[in-house]
């Protein structure tokens, strides 16, 4: 079994107009697309988690309830050493607002880049690193109304 340390979970902001939050960071190996989110303390549960990373990445508070629409099982590198994670993503319609990295840790600050409201299209049509790396094609179901009925694995 997983511990909570090495489980993450992540907004996926969608738009009715197919638009979806994204933020550009820095990792060992590459820099990489990502919906907001962190890992879950140890007690919390999935919405307790997800409501502390949204207002510390986004400075966001105040949503419906998510439907939580995928799962990954992948893996991060952190000062040389591979972990595996497993990301719980939830789905949170929105308008376009203006986020703010006020509520990060000084760790998060360093790593971030910028963030970014992305069309769909234009993601599937990037040659930008994205998690999940089949991001648009994902998204393209989510903005076409297509719910999963449980998560469904998103791959690597």
């Amino acid at each position: 079994m997983q511990s909570d340390s090495n489980v993450s979970v992540r907004a996926v902001f969608l738009t009715e107009y197919g638009k979806v939050l994204l933020m550009k960071v820095a990792g060992e190996r590459e820099s990489l697309w990502i919906t907001p989110g962190g890992r879950m303390l140890p007690g919390e549960d999935a919405e307790t988690a997800l409501a502390r990373e949204i207002r510390e990445e986004t400075g966001l508070t105040g949503f419906d309830p998510p439907s939580e629409v995928w799962v990954r099982h992948g893996s991060f590198v952190q000062k040389g050493r591979q972990h595996d994670e497993v990301e719980r993503f939830f789905l949170i319609p929105a308008e376009p607002f203006e986020p703010t990295t006020q509520g990060m840790e000084d760790a998060e600050k360093k790593r971030f880049r910028r963030f970014e409201w992305w069309n769909i299209g234009d993601i599937v049509d990037s040659d930008e690193a994205f998690v999940p790396r089949r991001l648009g094609q994902l998204l393209l179901k989510l903005h076409a109304g297509d719910l999963p009925a449980k998560p469904i694995e998103t791959g690597e």
